[in-house]
């Protein structure tokens, strides 16, 4: 793959051939020539939007309805055949059809050149039906994906065979779903750039590879500076790092890396020099931390090398700023997914008529059903949430990330009927337990009674309910709760 890309900036820094005769001759870049040939047409008809970059060497087509696809394809494929080639990116505008769109796709495919750097189109041509575009793949170092386009319907062998050729994706967005249809794919990289119309690459000053010396820049960003001797003159500004501040939403946006089994790296902001952490952003990455710690990241502030790259993990336990509550935020929402397929687990394990003292970590639920679930047994209750160190104190083991526990405490009640109130409520007097359950040793321990209370003799509420129980003091819970460790 280096390469490929090392001919490409060869090709594009020199610029020179050297005939038979020995006289040096300038020669244009495969996409220049395209763009040059049918710049006519565009212009002419207002059915194609074309956009080339020298530097870059890219060439962005965006067809209208009704553009002449066999025209523009026919000069494409001529100019392209058997060279390598750097950016190529196809989108489509407005009421394009369904029709246009296959064709478009149909004719990527036959596309025939040695490489493409970057390869990438819009969402619109990638969901439609005709999926021979993906025979360029076997030819493309970079796949550039826009946002989180899914490949769901690509289900035929042609296409699954292609797609196994792809090792390194980028997109413009963050989202991790797509990328396991890529089963080799070893990096991904979020917030790249390649559409013409991305402002985010004249705002941060250069834009880079990630791969080789291949790099270019964008528009010159300068600034005014005033000599010693007075004179005022301009001078190129240093670029600004690219800002990276997303944030942790939830877990589900994470889950897909644990299938990506070949996955090694993630690339931020790949198509830039640097870039730095927003505010937020350290949460993210201790959101991917939970899921694959083990992903390699480029490091923040440093610029783009092949080379300098750290694991999720380890840069959140030496660089990150993330405080512990940010921490427990994040922690939080990933042990709540894990409660109900724990528990199903938990219930199979062999049970112990005995009692023990917890000394290591333990995810602790605390069940709080509603009136239609009073049950006289222990049965799972999706009304709960897991508790954290502000619940039940610091001093106790709680999970510090995913996955990241031995026990798991079940905390739930149980309801006897009491009798029955002037207005037809029956009342039921609650008792809560604690279950220790023994990931580890797959042992099930008696569980605990920790508090029970009987109905009050007279109640006040909103209506007549058709069940009431008391509630238990939360801070009695709590401290029994505590005492489960040594």
């Amino acid at each position: 793959m280096k390469k490929k890309v090392l001919l490409i900036g060869i090709v594009l820094v020199v610029g020179l051939m050297i005939c038979a005769c020995g006289t040096q001759v300038q020669t244009e870049s495969p996409l220049k020539k395209t763009f040059k040939s049918i710049s006519k047409y565009a212009k002419k008809t207002g059915k194609l939007k074309l956009g080339y970059d020298k530097e870059k060497e890219r060439l962005d087509i965006g067809f209208y309805p009704g553009a002449d696809i066999d025209k523009f394809f026919n000069v494409l494929s001529k100019n392209v055949k058997d060279n390598a080639i750097g950016i190529l990116y196809f989108r489509t505008y407005f009421d394009v059809q369904d029709d246009e769109k296959e064709k478009i796709c149909e004719r990527i495919g036959k596309l025939d050149p040695k490489s493409v750097m970057v390869f990438g189109m819009d969402v619109e041509l990638i969901e439609c039906g005709e999926h021979s575009w993906t025979n360029i793949l076997p030819k493309t170092d970079i796949l550039y994906i826009p946002n989180a386009a899914t490949f769901y319907d690509y289900k035929d062998a042609n296409s699954k065979k292609n797609f196994e050729s792809v090792k390194t994706v980028w997109k413009h967005d963050t989202g991790y779903g797509s990328i396991c249809n890529f089963p080799n794919c070893e990096e991904v990289g979020i917030y790249a750039t390649v559409e013409s119309d991305d402002d985010r690459a004249s705002t941060h000053g250069k834009v880079y590879s990630t791969y080789g010396s291949y790099s270019y820049p964008t528009v010159a960003q300068f600034e005014t500076v005033t000599g010693k001797n007075g004179k005022v003159k301009k001078v190129k500004a240093k670029p600004e790092p690219f800002e990276f501040d997303e944030s942790f939403d939830e877990p589900d946006e994470f889950y897909a890396l644990k299938d990506c089994k070949k996955l090694k790296r993630i690339t931020i902001a790949p198509c830039f020099e640097k870039y730095k952490l927003g505010n937020n952003a350290s949460s993210y990455l201790f959101g991917i931390s939970n899921v694959r710690g083990d992903i390699m990241i480029n490091k923040p502030y440093t610029k783009l090398a092949e080379d300098d790259y750290i694991t999720v993990d380890e840069y959140i336990k030496t660089n990150s700023k993330i405080t512990k509550q940010e921490k427990n935020l994040v922690v939080h929402q990933f042990l709540g997914d894990e409660v109900k397929s724990v528990y199903k687990k938990a219930k199979k394990y062999k049970k112990k008529n005995k009692k023990i003292k917890i000394n290591d970590k333990a995810l602790v639920y605390l069940a709080q059903p509603g009136e239609s679930n009073y049950k006289k047994k222990r049965i799972y209750h999706s009304e709960g949430r897991v508790l954290d160190s502000s619940d039940i104190g610091y001093k106790v083991k709680l999970p510090e990330k995913a996955h990241d526990y031995r026990y798991f405490v079940y905390v739930y009640p149980t309801y006897k009927y009491y009798g029955k109130y002037n207005k037809g409520t029956k009342a039921y007097t609650i008792t809560y337990w604690a279950q220790v359950f023994d990931l580890n040793k797959k042992v099930a321990y008696k569980p605990s009674k920790i508090g029970s209370k009987n109905p009050e003799q007279t109640i006040r509420v909103s209506g007549i309910p058709d069940k009431y129980a008391p509630s238990i003091n939360i801070r009695k819970i709590y401290r029994s709760i505590k005492r489960l460790w040594k």
